[in-house]
């Protein structure tokens, strides 16, 4: 979008083209002639000032009564006048929403949390049915007229959807379950190597930055 602004593209054509607001293509624009390409690195959405947030003296007195009495955010918040759903996003912020992941003597989170993404990456294989050329019975000819498919009964086969599922978990961001795909003729262990060595989720250790 900067290239073609500064190729002489007016920021109308430029959100157009690229279907974006004219407001975004302004920010980015703004960014680079003040920082560079650094500034159009992605950042946090988050403000820098939050003077709405709720204090640190009631956080530490929700976390403790949801340790200490396991009460439930409607309770916590009875007596100090604190709305519940204020004490839900601080219990879910501090990772105390579910109290099955607390230990039963301890009251200490057992969750596992992963500080990166690709620290944990989950693989799974599911077969699917081969979609034809050209698509699926939708893309059929007649298809939208008699909503039936072909007839022929000839299988198509079989393709081996290997998975991978980022589980980041951290107390602020629960998952990131970003999600790389590959349709695969097999699941050996040859071709499951394969994938993993080509997995794009091992590389994104900067998603949060």
């Amino acid at each position: 979008m900067v290239r073609r602004v500064e190729y002489g593209w007016s920021q109308a054509e430029v959100a157009r083209h690229f279907r974006v607001s004219r407001a975004t293509v302004a920010k980015c624009v703004r960014r680079y002639r003040e920082q560079g390409e650094p500034g159009l690195v992605d950042r946090s959405s988050r403000p820098h000032r939050s003077p709405q947030l709720t204090p640190h003296r009631f956080v530490k007195a929700i976390c403790k009564l949801r340790r200490k009495r396991s009460w439930g955010p409607r309770r916590i918040g009875w007596q100090p006048g604190i709305p519940r759903s204020t004490v839900y996003a601080v219990l879910r912020r501090s990772g105390l929403n579910r109290l099955a992941w607390m230990h039963r003597a301890t009251r200490e989170v057992v969750r596992y949390e992963h500080a990166s993404p690709g620290d944990m990456i989950h693989l799974d294989v599911k077969k699917l049915g081969r979609v034809p050329e050209g698509g699926g019975k939708r893309f059929a000819p007649g298809f939208a007229e008699t909503r039936s498919r072909p007839r022929s009964k000839r299988p198509r086969g079989i393709d081996c959807m290997h998975v991978a599922i980022d589980d980041l978990l951290t107390p602020v961001i629960w998952h990131s379950r970003v999600v790389y795909v590959e349709a695969l003729p097999d699941e050996k262990g040859v071709t499951t190597a394969g994938f993993l060595e080509r997995d794009h989720l091992k590389g994104r250790k900067n998603l949060w930055a």
